[in-house]
């Protein structure tokens, strides 16, 4: 799941800022302590982490598509229901 989130991530910032900003977005994180530990410890912050990026992106991808919104609204449950 920390690779998907990472892909996520990477096409979030290929969507904002374009293919630079993206590939250095997932190299951050993919790089950054924090997430590499929780990654490998198998607690439940990286699947939230992927949520919360699953959400941001499909809520950029709705704002100029609107069959982006069942995704956005599914992750954006699963998103709540983990929080909750």
């Amino acid at each position: 799941l920390s690779l998907i989130t990472v892909a996520v991530l990477f096409l979030l910032g290929k969507e904002l800022f374009g293919k630079f900003a993206g590939f250095f977005a997932g190299l951050t994180i993919l790089t950054a302590p924090w997430f590499l530990t929780r990654s490998l410890s198998g607690n439940l912050d990286i699947p939230l982490t992927f949520l919360f990026v699953l959400t941001f992106y499909f809520a950029i991808k709705f704002k100029s598509n609107s069959n982006f919104l069942m995704p956005l609204s599914f992750s954006l449950s699963f998103l709540l229901k983990s929080v909750a």
